[in-house]
């Protein structure tokens, strides 16, 4: 039997996410945790990030949402941060839990269509996963290097930077890339993981992936 990836909370929420139509039919579920439950099932992820394309979105009625949310989960308190156009929100619980949900105004493209799954707009695996690559330049951390693990399994590292340059107008160098995948060496524990992997596995593989890459930096 496969292990449920959503907490009882987030499951929770996106239950009650998609009848809310004025925010469930422009905003699409993206980042860690749609890539580990709808994708890859490969790690516990705690957050939810939805997306939209659409701009000047009333805050109002996303923070609306949550205090009726709030309400619904029994949640003990509700925090909430505005940076740029992310609007974060927090929900602690009495037995120390706590979930975060994020409603962020994204202005890049999606290379394919999001997919409705279960009357939720969930991110694409491609976007996904060319997100992922991104991210992986712009900050360090294992949770990156483990995702990647796992979509190199199913997507070329040079089909990625190509969806990187298409999405984000960024071309990644090789240098560049080198160099970051060489950094998984820093890193001393995995996040909380379903499928089985060492840490030392993926050090080797990403060892492995920059070395490939030399012969490209030295042309």
């Amino acid at each position: 039997m496969a292990k449920e990836i959503l907490s009882k909370t987030q499951k929770q929420f996106i239950d009650f996410f998609k009848n809310q139509k004025k925010l469930a039919n422009i905003f699409y579920l993206t980042g860690g945790t749609a890539l580990a439950n709808y994708y890859l099932h490969h790690r516990y992820s705690d957050d939810l990030d939805f997306f939209t394309h659409k701009e000047n979105l009333d805050g109002k009625i996303a923070l609306e949402l949550m205090e009726k949310v709030k309400d619904i989960l029994d949640a003990s308190e509700l925090t909430y941060n505005k940076l740029f156009d992310r609007r974060i929100f927090y929900l602690k619980f009495t037995n120390r839990d706590e979930l975060k949900v994020e409603f962020t105004y994204y202005p890049f493209k999606q290379l394919e269509n999001p997919k409705l799954i279960n009357n939720i707009l969930v991110d694409g695996f491609y976007d996904l996963s060319v997100n992922k690559l991104f991210s992986i330049i712009d900050r360090s951390e294992i949770k990156d290097y483990v995702d990647l693990y796992y979509i190199l399994k199913k997507i070329s590292l040079e089909k990625l930077r190509k969806g990187v340059k298409k999405k984000f107008g960024a071309k990644i160098e090789v240098i560049t890339l080198g160099a970051k995948l060489i950094e998984v060496e820093n890193f001393t524990i995995l996040p909380r993981m379903i499928k089985k992997l060492t840490l030392s596995k993926l050090k080797t593989f990403f060892l492995k992936e920059g070395n490939k890459l030399k012969p490209k930096i030295l042309i």
